[in-house]
């Protein structure tokens, strides 16, 4: 990995989609026909478009031609960016919207990391059977990993999006196919290892350290542990289990 990357592990490819691109936005709707149009006209529209976006947006300028409005300035997060366009394409009379907005960048790509890390194990629904990893670099956010449910990497990229600093927000994460065998053995493999003397200590932890990651039969266990001991034992259990096809030990010692 190059210095210019900071990458978190959460818990400790397949479509590739970018949400809040960082090139400007051009949106049309049905706009008051030009013959129809004056300075004034447009000096209206600025107007509404201010109070629409009200003291949420301290650092948007607002510039209206002809019912196009251009959005300039600097805001604090892609969320932020986003919003302001949505809100002014809402804006009866408003023609096109080139939104030209920047998002302030954060002192470091570590400190992005960090906190987009926090709020992945945050989320009221990341749980031991999904493993997501954080990459930052440039200010561009990569989220990576597999989930149990498609809302889950789309609710992880939104919440990413609301960092401050995050110039672009990449959800590469992926899905997991539904499957009733998949989700016997998930919860097979997770009583024998929370169960187990142990790693009976992790079972009331909050955040488990140890994740289940299953995958037509094939399991990846992710997370971190206490000692080598632990490691193999981790991966010794999950072989036991009926039913797996395979185990790839992923767990980091520390």
């Amino acid at each position: 990995m190059s210095p210019g990357d900071r990458r978190r592990s959460i818990m400790p490819h397949h479509g590739f989609k970018t949400i809040f691109p960082v090139l400007s936005l051009f949106m049309s709707a049905p706009a008051i026909p030009a013959a129809e149009r004056t300075p004034r006209t447009d000096a209206r529209l600025q107007a509404t478009i201010e109070r629409e976006l009200g003291e949420d947006a301290p650092g948007v300028q607002v510039d209206v031609e002809d019912g196009n409005v251009t959005l300039r300035g600097t805001v604090r997060t892609l969320y932020d960016r986003q919003r302001a366009a949505d809100l002014v394409q809402k804006v009866h009379g408003v023609g096109s919207v080139r939104n030209e907005l920047a998002v302030a960048r954060a002192d470091s790509d570590a400190g992005v990391a960090e906190e987009v890390a926090a709020q992945v194990r945050h989320y009221a629904y990341f749980g031991i059977f999904d493993d997501v990893s954080v990459q930052v670099r440039d200010g561009v956010v990569t989220l990576t990993g597999r989930v149990t449910a498609p809302f889950k990497a789309e609710d992880l990229a939104r919440m990413a999006a609301r960092v401050p600093g995050a110039q672009d927000v990449r959800d590469e994460v992926e899905a997991l196919p539904s499957s009733t065998f998949d989700d016997q053995l998930r919860h097979a493999l997770a009583s024998a290892i929370y169960n187990d003397p142990l790693f009976f200590r992790y079972a009331t932890d909050p955040a488990p350290p140890i994740h289940i990651v299953v995958e037509n039969g094939e399991v990846t266990l992710t997370g971190a542990v206490g000692s080598a001991v632990e490691k193999s034992k981790a991966e010794m259990v999950a072989r036991s289990i009926p039913g797996v096809m395979g185990v790839e030990d992923q767990l980091r010692v520390e």
